[in-house]
């Protein structure tokens, strides 16, 4: 059933034989060689360097990309389970953990317009960047360390925080 609708579809759409001839070209027809030369190339000018020939990235880029990613890996092991240590573990209710997430979002939304403002007009990225990875880094055992759903609150701000302060100088670095 499969080879049938294979063998229909390479017909309808190439206008081929089944099974294909293998020609020295590697196309099977003249429709094939122009759909071939159309889908290979904007593909060709980057199969055809080879490793040696591309520019190295920076050491910063090396740096900021393994750090960015050693934080968002921490970060997706402890927020799923943050709304069951709020409403399970502290005992507080849901619109207490809406709160939470809702002034987290905003302080982090807020943040990266003005880190990004001033890190164009300082011309400074690794300072705001180390101090948002360092908010960040210093709020994640406050989170565990938490009585009430109020000290989850200031630490959530604090690391959202962070996240509003590196987020825009991190993306100039890399971009």
């Amino acid at each position: 059933y499969t080879v049938f609708w294979g063998r229909f579809f390479y017909r309808w759409t190439l206008g081929g034989r089944w099974p294909p001839r293998v020609h020295p070209t590697g196309f099977h027809s003249s429709k094939e060689e122009k759909l071939g030369q159309v889908l290979a190339a904007p593909r060709l000018r980057s199969y055809n360097h080879a490793m040696g020939d591309r520019p190295k990235l920076p050491r910063n880029v090396w740096i900021a990309g393994g750090v960015s990613l050693l934080n968002d890996i921490s970060s997706e092991m402890i927020y799923p389970l943050l709304p069951l240590f709020i409403t399970g573990v502290l005992k507080a209710s849901r619109s207490s953990l809406g709160l939470i997430e809702g002034v987290a979002e905003a302080t982090a939304s807020r943040l990266k317009v003005y880190a990004g403002t001033l890190s164009d007009r300082f011309r400074t990225r690794k300072l705001p960047m180390f101090i948002g990875y360092g908010l960040s880094l210093a709020a994640r055992p406050l989170i565990a360390t938490a009585g009430s759903w109020s000290a989850v609150l200031v630490a959530r701000f604090v690391d959202r925080a962070g996240k509003g302060i590196r987020t825009a100088p991190r993306d100039a670095v890399l971009a």
